[in-house]
């Protein structure tokens, strides 16, 4: 349609650039964003704010950070949308520095940061193993009288636990009901993997099984973290157990969860089911090979 415009001697403005650019944003196609907009002013179309927004969250999403940065830096004035992207963008390529340095221009150009801006910026601390960051600009959120959600929670609370302070993961985890805030499976699974590092296996368990009762959409991820846990803690069973019930949640078993059952089962001397669990991995690993390359 767009294409067939100059056809029907129709001029596209930036109102049809500006809704073309969203469109391929909205359907991953990032390099057909980027040339549209790289089109406009050839057509001599000043870009405008939304066709800014369009193309830095197009390549984004392709994870073309630079781009998306090139574009936001040259922007003349953004919106919160524009910043948040950008932030986005460089959060996603581990680019926590860029991302507190446009957090700071944010703020000397007096847009108030919402809570989506701080939740990317957590997670690139969280990338860039910056706890400390992290943590500072969680309470950030409180001191701008913003509510925070899940996504920031489960955000800082991840930052923490990479960087095993499994105690302060925690204690922001038991903290969330406080603010009417519902843990998500990804808090959850950080919690999970921050009991595992604490030594905590009981513990661990009992969030498992908290989150297992709570939904359905359960992932290997949290599985995986509840079978480490019960690893280091020596409990054999228990991650046989949790290794077995994995197919019954319809979740693939990947080789990181065996590996935690088949240490776990070496640990306590049981080599043979070692060695079961072994060869049903090598089978499993093979299979997803012969499976690609059909």
């Amino acid at each position: 349609f767009f294409n067939s415009m100059p056809k029907a001697q129709i001029r596209p403005n930036v109102i049809t650039y500006s809704a073309a650019i969203s469109a391929c944003e909205k359907a991953g196609q990032w390099q057909q964003a980027l040339a549209l907009f790289v089109e406009m002013p050839k057509a001599q179309i000043s870009p405008n704010v939304i066709s800014h927004n369009a193309a830095i969250s197009a390549c984004e999403k392709g994870g073309r950070w630079q781009h998306a940065l090139a574009i936001f830096e040259a922007m003349p004035e953004g919106s919160v949308v524009s910043y948040n992207a950008a932030i986005s963008a460089a959060a996603k390529a581990g680019q926590w520095q860029c991302v507190f340095v446009i957090v700071d221009r944010m703020t000397r150009r007096e847009i108030s940061p919402n809570v989506i801006t701080y939740t990317a910026a957590i997670n690139a601390c969280e990338e860039g193993r910056e706890w400390q960051q992290a943590l500072a600009l969680f309470q950030s959120i409180f001191r701008a009288t913003i509510s925070p959600n899940v996504l920031s929670y489960s955000a800082a609370i991840s930052a923490c636990e990479k960087c095993g302070e499994w105690q302060r993961a925690i204690s922001m985890f038991e903290a969330m009901p406080e603010t009417r805030i519902q843990p998500n499976v990804i808090s959850y699974s950080a919690a999970i993997k921050a009991c595992e590092q604490g030594g905590q296996w009981q513990r661990a368990l009992g969030l498992f099984e908290e989150l297992r009762a709570s939904t359905s959409d359960l992932d290997s991820i949290s599985f995986s973290a509840a079978i480490s846990a019960c690893d280091k803690g020596g409990q054999w069973q228990q991650a046989v157990n949790l290794l077995e019930s994995m197919p019954k949640a319809t979740l693939h078993i990947d080789a990181i969860c065996y590996i935690a059952v088949i240490n776990a089962c070496e640990r306590v001397g049981q080599w043979q089911r070692a060695m079961v669990l072994l060869h049903a991995m090598v089978s499993v690993v093979v299979g997803n090979i012969v499976a690609r390359c059909l």
